[in-house]
């Protein structure tokens, strides 16, 4: 058979396998591949060919095995003993994925062992850090405090550069106009000083 693109499925011309098996009452058996005569070899090597499982044979179930398996453990003790999971699994085919889920639930634990590490980890430094927390707002707020401190004393000397910016100009000016009049004085009295001469 073949699936087409959408899923169809059609028969191949010549794909056609018929694998027929008469019994006798002497217990002898008689095979055929597509009504053609096989010996047993035939058959069996055709078969898991096709990917029949015939080591197993478990494909039928018998009347004799609908009991056992109703009593069958739900799942083994051991390795060697089988309950009725080992068994399903041996039918299904996912026996052969044991190794590998429990290889992967190792790896699965020991990366869970290392994620419970890290998140104890990451509890004592939070642990940390909230202990830490008062000390860090009581240096922010030391920070802010000395921060206003320095704004405050810069204001304040600012004010006072220009007070005495201001004194200074005014102290200036005052000089200059001392200066002027005393230039002022000294020109006046120096014409007087002239005329009252001795000659």
């Amino acid at each position: 058979m073949k699936t087409t693109g959408n899923g169809v499925e059609i028969v191949v011309p010549g794909s056609d396998l018929l694998v027929s098996r008469t019994a006798f009452k002497n217990n002898q058996s008689r095979y055929s591949i597509n009504q053609r005569p096989a010996s047993y070899v035939q058959v069996t090597t055709l078969l898991k060919s096709k990917g029949v499982d015939l080591t197993h044979q478990r494909f039928l179930i018998l009347q004799g095995e609908v009991e056992s398996i109703a009593q069958m453990k739900p799942k083994g003790t051991s390795d060697s003993d089988e309950g009725l999971l080992e068994y399903l699994e041996d039918i299904i085919g996912t026996a052969q994925y044991k190794d590998p889920i429990e290889a992967a639930q190792r790896d699965l634990d020991a990366i869970d062992d290392l994620r419970h590490e890290k998140l104890a980890r990451v509890k004592l430094v939070e642990q940390e850090l909230a202990r830490l927390q008062d000390a860090k707002d009581a240096a922010e707020a030391y920070l802010a405090r000395e921060a206003e401190m320095r704004r405050m004393q810069a204001k304040l000397y600012r004010h006072m550069v220009d007070k005495h910016t201001r004194a200074s100009g005014l102290a200036r000016t005052t000089l200059t106009n001392s200066q002027a009049r005393l230039v002022e004085l000294d020109e006046a009295r120096a014409p007087t000083c002239k005329s009252t001469t001795p000659t």
